[in-house]
């Protein structure tokens, strides 16, 4: 499990996460990101290693999401179809039950210049408000109270008013790992430009 975090602010997109990994009871730190980067998306799995695993193995979905200058909010969505439709070929569906609630624990977040779209277990897609915190996996509780603690009291103290947009994706990170063994450090910081023409 890991925790990952992503917001639109201004004419930019911040994205973070850790690098945790736990199989039963055992803990590990992967050597690499948990946020896969192609062209000017960024793309973070939390939860089952499934979508990685064939999104490494089938690249037929790198198409689907545009060159530079050129991606849409409706390439989000045929990537997630495309992705949905490999795994279920590979001999995965994810359970279905009517009545049950979307789950944000496990799945992806997808981060480029149309905005931050969150991806939950079962393929549906959030698309994020620009200025709303994006958070998915362990932590989500501990990571978005520290969020908004950070930006209630940045209108008050001078000293988190100065605090980054870094800083407080950092300060949400560490929370959610303060109180949670499947979230933890190193951390992953990056940003991609947002689309200005959506301003």
């Amino acid at each position: 499990m890991t925790c990952l975090l992503a917001i639109e602010t201004k004419d930019e997109i911040h994205y973070a996460g850790d690098r945790r990994a736990m199989s039963n009871h055992n803990i590990r730190i992967c050597s690499e990101s948990k946020w896969m980067s192609h062209r000017n998306w960024r793309i973070g799995g939390c939860g089952s290693a499934k979508s990685f695993t064939v999104m490494l193995t089938d690249t037929r979905w790198q198409s689907i999401l545009g060159i530079p200058g050129e991606e849409t909010e409706a390439q989000v969505y045929a990537f997630v179809r495309c992705l949905r439709d490999l795994i279920e070929a590979d001999g995965w569906v994810p359970e279905k039950k009517d009545g049950y609630p979307v789950s944000f624990i496990s799945g992806f977040l997808v981060v480029g210049p149309p905005g931050v779209f969150m991806v939950c277990d079962n393929f549906e897609v959030c698309r994020m408000a620009p200025g709303t915190l994006a958070v998915l996996g362990s932590g989500t509780d501990l990571a978005t109270g520290a969020w908004h603690a950070a930006e209630q009291l940045g209108e008050k103290h001078p000293l988190v008013r100065k605090m980054t947009t870094k800083e407080k994706l950092q300060l949400a990170l560490e929370a959610a790992a303060a109180h949670n063994v499947t979230c933890g450090p190193p951390f992953d910081f990056g940003v991609v430009e947002a689309r200005k023409s959506r301003r």
